[in-house]
């Protein structure tokens, strides 16, 4: 049904409504863009505008990179969750460990702005993962690390394991000089414990 759905149309109308700025950021989310069929059409119609993809990273999409990198206030968006190909597959439930990075690679010698997203879990709060996120963020010096949980957990349940894997996450940014962002729902106490740094 989504792809029933006439996007190009939509900011035409948009437009024509004086509802849209030219600074307004479209978020290109909710299904992954790199496999649409309508993809070129629908990147275009907002390629004139600022833009963030959310994507799974497992397919590049070379015409998503030419409009990402055309436009500087553009990024991508991608949650990896994990920071060895074991975890991956385990969180993902497919084993694309390997495929994410090389695409990853690949948007940023395009000149992408990339978001590096990581929900920490039961599953992969442990040092190997937290590390090898690390490693790849590291190697690719995306823009911002966002780090965040699972949103069944109510925030005064997360557990002192996932704050101090966030916390880990959060000094491994600082020493990379890597901008570090936490969901808000993580709460401002947990934040600000977080932030804390190292004990």
């Amino acid at each position: 049904n989504a792809e029933q759905v006439d996007i190009p149309r939509i900011i035409e109308e948009m437009e024509k409504a004086g509802v849209i700025s030219s600074d307004t950021l479209i978020g290109i989310a909710s299904g992954e863009i790199t496999i649409a069929k309508n993809r070129e059409k629908i990147l275009n119609a907002c390629r004139k505008y600022p833009m963030m993809i959310l994507s799974n990273g497992i397919i590049y999409s070379s015409e998503a990179a030419a409009i990402l990198s055309s436009d500087i206030r553009s990024r991508l968006n991608v949650s990896i969750d994990a920071g060895t190909r074991e975890t991956y597959a385990k969180v993902k439930g497919l084993d694309a460990f390997e495929s994410v990075k090389e695409t990853l690679y690949k948007y940023n010698q395009a000149g992408v702005k990339i978001e590096l997203k990581y929900i920490i879990l039961n599953q992969n709060n442990n040092k190997q993962d937290l590390d090898g996120f690390i490693e790849i963020a590291k190697e690719i010096e995306p823009e911002k690390i966002i780090v965040s949980f699972d949103f069944a957990t109510k925030q005064e349940n997360i557990s002192k394991e996932i704050l101090n894997s966030a916390r880990r996450l959060a000094d491994a940014s600082k020493n990379f000089n890597i901008d570090f962002e936490l969901v808000p729902a993580f709460g401002r106490q947990n934040i600000a414990y977080i932030m804390k740094g190292e004990a």
